[in-house]
């Protein structure tokens, strides 16, 4: 393999990964991230790819100049990565929604497939391409195609390490797609010197490019870019700042004399909103006879803790996970706000709320979680079984804990009850007294003793007057209409008629399921909510039985072979970027890294096996071995996520953290790689295609697979089977693709 193609399939894995880490993290912020945002973006990503790979690399072995083609592919490319981020960018501004709106998902997945389809198709044509360019027949062609597919992993590994331990942390998105804009551009200009006449025009162009995007550095052109495009996706809003943590992106923006901070999107806060920081503490603490020692989860930059420490307490414990809203507080809202985090009675805690309830021994009058609805996966997880009883262990006899949904005051849709009643369920399963404050935000309040909460809303107002407390809004007439016996009878009643809710447990998240079928059908995205609402469990393993029979008539057993195999290892990753999301509480800056720990498996598997390829004598026979391994790994799987999630042990929650996650994605990646060079070999011994063509239809369907696994894990098979069923789900469609390989294995 000469140096040229070397180096240009291992620039192509870097490229894709580099740029699927950018693009995807800033798709995050637009979309407002959660994880079904991440299996759409995935979907589109790869079934992107699968086009290019599948249409345009049938015509890779036909093309006369290719050296032509590869040069101006990467040029384009060179181009293209940087116009991403400005479409990504200005998607709000174009379809006119405002800030903080939330996406419907038909348009989260039509602009997602529109913006990265041109990059994407041709990602996966140049690996067709790239392959074709082979030429030593002293190395089966088999072997040659596993190589490649081997060496563009490895180049995904190295672009997913540098980009996700270094770049992300120094660099905005702009200055490392510039990187690699000038690293494709460098690598045209081999292909640009064996073109004949077009040699100086192309090796002119190549060198114009690295030239631009080199002077732009210097010149601050990316700063600029950066700011200016910021500026235009928060219109409306004056741009304060903007910064990326490792657990997500910060930005502090100013409306007249309003002070919003966003978290991926996702507005957090917004200062004054006295009501609302009256609301949330109040309705807590006047529930409680005597409270001294208080845990706020999330909300103490947005006026909670001011509110709080209207009571003659002993102790406030605020847990914030990420430091950077605290600093990014303390920067821009006026004193004011930010005082009451020198108080010495406020304790800090840099850590995430669920670990800090699972460790912590200290005992609690009140615990407030002020989170907002649980619509992603990282906030579902404070609304489950696991974390009630968790809570439920650090409250003192007679203790309250609170938390607020978005809801309605007069009228509740079907879609908007269940999600209410799921974690009214899992509420009542948890606590024996349970209240509901209706409203447009409906506070839950419950206790660990019966009798504790109450709705007499003079009592309450009897508390605060001897308490001293100076409120402005929770007062008699408020508290009189909030606490209506009609609105609270008519809540509660919905709220009861729970037939076939499910509980929402931490690998079973009903509630974010419920979540997403309320959400969308606010858009009246009818035929998405339709199809959401239409699924359920009995359901898919229904389709599965019919699929499965339909795939023991299939003849071309290889490709779905390799289909199957990029299914199940897109489930596995999107299974453990939920579980880990679960148990740690963050993603955004893992994101990557569990990505690069897959492709690194992905390599070292895929060249291991393709170098070994001419000793193999029977490769349907370790195909099958291998098959066997994908079974066995989806259903150990479960039991070793239920240990790390359960454990209170520092040191096993930092093992799972450093090893354990990494390793099993490194695994999960091991078994893929193997199975795309085995089932290759038996393709290319059957169909005898060109070689660009049979690496084209291989890596397509593998791209086609893994791009199912996305979308389908995300939206139905986690929210509605849960994270175990979904592995039971992959291990018996490996099953039958087991079953499928027992007549080659016969025949060979």
């Amino acid at each position: 393999m000469n140096r040229r193609i070397l180096f240009s399939i291992i620039s192509l894995g870097a490229t894709a990964i580099a740029a699927q880490i950018v693009l995807i993290r800033e798709f995050l912020i637009v979309f407002s991230g959660d994880e079904l945002s991440i299996g759409i973006i995935l979907a589109a990503w790869l079934v992107s790819m699968a086009i290019g790979s599948l249409f345009l690399g049938r015509f890779a072995d036909k093309i006369k100049s290719k050296d032509f083609i590869l040069w101006f592919c990467q040029i384009f490319l060179s181009i293209l990565l940087l116009l991403e981020i400005f479409m990504i960018r200005f998607v709000r501004p174009i379809l006119h929604i405002n800030t903080g709106e939330i996406i419907p998902f038909y348009i989260l997945a039509a602009a997602s497939f529109i913006i990265l389809f041109p990059l994407c198709a041709v990602l996966g044509f140049l690996f067709s391409l790239i392959s074709s360019f082979n030429s030593d027949d002293t190395i089966p062609t088999a072997s040659r195609i596993g190589n490649l597919y081997a060496l563009e992993s490895f180049g995904s590994m190295l672009g997913g390490i540098i980009v996700s331990l270094i770049f992300i942390r120094l660099l905005n998105s702009f200055q490392i797609l510039s990187i690699l804009s000038i690293l494709n551009a460098l690598l045209a200009l081999p292909f640009a010197l064996t073109l004949g006449r077009q040699r100086k025009p192309a090796a002119a162009a190549g060198l114009l490019i690295i030239l631009l995007l080199i002077m732009s550095w210097p010149a601050g052109i990316w700063q600029k870019s950066d700011l200016s495009t910021l500026k235009r996706q928060w219109q409306g809003y004056e741009v304060l700042s903007v910064r990326n943590s490792i657990y997500g992106n910060i930005a502090a923006l100013k409306r007249e004399e309003q002070f919003s901070i966003f978290n991926n999107g996702l507005r957090l806060y917004t200062v004054p909103d006295k009501l609302s920081s009256e609301e949330a503490v109040h309705f807590c603490l006047l529930e409680h006879s005597d409270p001294e020692d208080v845990l706020l989860i999330g909300g103490g930059a947005g006026g909670l803790l001011d509110e709080i420490l209207k009571y003659d307490l002993k102790s406030v414990d605020y847990v914030e996970l990420d430091p950077a809203i605290i600093t990014t507080a303390e920067d821009i809202f006026p004193e004011a706000y930010t005082k009451s985090f020198t108080n010495r009675k406020v304790t800090i805690h840099n850590a995430d709320g669920r670990y800090f309830i699972k460790t912590t021994d200290k005992k609690y009058d009140c615990i407030i979680v002020h989170l907002g609805d649980p619509y992603t996966a990282q906030l579902d997880r404070f609304y489950t079984r696991e974390f009630l009883r968790e809570a439920g262990r650090i409250l003192k006899s007679g203790g309250v804990i609170s938390f607020y949904l978005t809801a309605s005051e007069s009228y509740l849709n079907s879609d908007s009850a269940n999600f209410l009643r799921c974690i009214y369920l899992t509420l009542k399963d948890s606590f024996p007294d349970v209240i509901v404050i209706p409203g447009e935000t409906a506070y839950f309040l419950a206790s660990n003793i019966k009798g504790t909460l109450t709705y007499d809303y003079n009592l309450l107002m009897r508390r605060a007057w001897e308490r001293n407390l100076d409120l402005k809004y929770v007062r008699e007439y408020y508290l009189f209409a909030r606490m209506n016996a009609e609105k609270i009878s008519y809540f509660e009643n919905v709220l009861k008629d729970s037939k076939n809710i499910s509980i929402n447990y931490d690998f079973r998240p009903s509630a974010y399921y419920y979540g997403i079928i309320s959400w969308s059908s606010r858009f009246r995205d009818s035929i998405f909510t339709k199809m959401l609402k239409s699924v359920n469990e009995k359901k898919i393993w229904i389709t599965l039985a019919l699929f499965c029979l339909l795939a023991l008539s299939l003849r071309n057993i290889p490709l779905f072979s390799v289909a199957c195999a990029g299914f199940s290892q897109m489930s596995f990753q999107m299974i453990l970027l939920f579980s880990f999301q679960v148990i740690y509480g963050y993603l955004f800056y893992k994101l990557g890294l569990l990505f690069t720990f897959f492709m690194l498996g992905l390599a070292l598997s895929s060249y291991w096996i393709s170098s070994e390829m001419q000793k193999v004598k029977n490769s349907s026979y370790l195909l099958v071995l291998v098959q066997v391994g994908v079974c066995a790994f989806a259903l150990t799987l479960p039991a070793s996520l239920q240990g790390f999630s359960s454990t209170t042990s520092h040191f096993a929650s930092l093992f799972g953290e450093i090893v354990y996650f990494p390793l099993v994605s490194f695994l999960s990646g091991f078994l893929g790689g193997l199975i795309f060079p085995l089932a290759n070999k038996i393709y290319i011994a059957e169909r005898k295609e060109g070689e660009g063509s049979a690496a084209g239809l291989t890596y397509g369907f593998d791209l086609l697979g893994a791009c199912f696994g996305a979308v389908l894990s995300a939206v139905f098979l986690i929210p509605i089977l849960g994270v175990f069923k979904t592995c039971l789900f992959i291990a018996l469609l490996n099953l039958t693709c087991l079953i499928m390989l027992v007549p080659i294995l016969k025949k060979s």
